[in-house]
């Protein structure tokens, strides 16, 4: 695989997360791993580590042959993140500080 290709899917990361609303420190817990990390590999200082997939997996398996070929498979489950509307975020994050607050 080439440079390109690999800082291709450190892209489609930042994509990944920015669908799902998430800031870098949220997507880090998500994934256990370090904010930082994440930083790096958006800001393309860093090649993604194969391992990473494995963690997004078991969080957005639907998500995961996308993220590593950019290709996807609608009939087999295997498709792109879509971004939320504005409403869909701002109820997200209503109910989870509901949630916090009980």
């Amino acid at each position: 695989m080439e440079d390109k290709e690999k800082l291709l899917i450190n892209q489609r990361l930042k994509q990944l997360r920015l669908c799902k609303n998430l800031t870098r420190d949220e997507l880090a817990i998500k994934l256990g791993i370090k904010s930082g990390q994440i930083a790096a590999i958006e800001n393309e200082r860093q090649l993604m580590p194969a391992w990473y997939l494995s963690a997004i997996y078991k969080k957005w398996p639907e998500h995961v042959f996308w993220l590593a070929t950019g290709f996807q498979i609608p009939e087999q489950g295997h498709i792109e993140p879509k971004e939320q509307s504005e409403e869909d975020f701002v109820e997200k994050r209503l109910n989870e500080n509901k949630r916090d607050t009980y």
